[in-house]
């Protein structure tokens, strides 16, 4: 979903909205510049997008203004948990049109309806007789939220993507188990050669969860993704070695989470050290995402 456009080197903001609090990284090639963690009452909120994006909005304008100078490029995620990503196979076939064929496929076995969707794809390495394409589709209610958010905030939009292509970036590492948590929800990322090929997106609201019950749901959703690989895809398997990144919030605050989600699965947890320069008490985990972004532009 990301729009092209040229890279000098100039500074770029990485800006997330997620349920109660705008996320946002001022960063130039690898270096972070500033930043701002800026509460929103969860009131302007419904199903983790900006139901009141005037609001929400200002919020923005103010965080920007303390930066200061002018913002060239914005990029952000699409927010919520009702994005999806999966590898589709179709068999090779002369003439077939991938402009008529994937959208009907993606209804098909993602289940999503087109007329209220976006949809883009990307063509992987064909297997054996079949073409591949990772395929990616988001509410267009979704888009449009962070779109018209932004808007209002004074701030043009020049990229646009899923988390899982932010997360597959922070943590630097070819193949990964990536477990994000929100304030409302989590999602579980399985990143293959750099790139994501499997995403389960889990929302559960203004719900209490913590400790052993988090844990406990986490690693459900890890054995879930990790089927869905299994039976999607003609590799089919996920090395045990493959390690575990278990971050975002309140997973950099409960010291307990990440060791109990890696000891359900005997799997090894690595630490979050994205790419970038950052300060010592700079808080990665909360900011994970927009690094992710950043890095798309480095």
């Amino acid at each position: 979903m990301r729009l092209p456009w040229d890279r000098e080197g100039r500074q770029v903001l990485a800006l997330t909205i997620e349920q109660g609090a705008v996320k946002l990284v001022l960063a130039q090639r690898q270096r972070v510049l500033d930043h701002r963690l800026q509460p929103v009452n969860p009131a302007f909120f419904r199903e983790g997008l900006p139901a009141q994006p005037g609001r929400v909005a200002r919020v923005i304008a103010g965080a920007v203004k303390e930066f200061g100078g002018s913002i060239e490029r914005v990029v952000a995620t699409v927010p919520g948990f009702q994005s999806m990503l999966q590898v589709l196979e179709l068999p090779k076939a002369h003439g077939l049109d991938p402009r008529e064929v994937i959208p009907r496929e993606a209804a098909r076995a993602m289940g999503i309806p087109l007329e209220r969707s976006v949809l883009r794809w990307h063509r992987l390495p064909d297997w054996q007789d079949r073409t591949r394409w990772l395929v990616v589709a988001a509410p267009r209610r979704s888009v449009d939220a962070v779109v018209e958010t932004l808007r209002q905030a004074g701030l043009g939009l020049h990229g646009l993507e899923l988390r899982p292509f932010a997360l597959a970036r922070a943590v630097n590492v070819p193949d990964a188990i990536v477990a994000w948590l929100g304030a409302d929800g989590a999602d579980v990322v399985l990143v293959r050669h750099h790139a994501p090929v499997v995403c389960l997106g889990v929302a559960w609201g203004a719900e209490v969860t913590e400790g052993p019950v988090l844990v406990e749901r986490l690693s459900q959703m890890v054995e879930q993704a990790l089927a869905r690989y299994r039976g999607s895809s003609p590799e089919g398997w996920v090395a045990d070695d493959v390690p575990l990144f278990v971050c975002g919030v309140p997973a950099g605050l409960e010291g307990e989470v990440g060791p109990g989600v890696a000891a359900n699965l005997g799997r090894e947890l690595q630490a979050l050290r994205p790419p970038m320069e950052v300060t010592e008490d700079f808080p990665v985990h909360e900011l994970v995402i927009n690094l992710g972004l950043a890095l798309g532009e480095a």
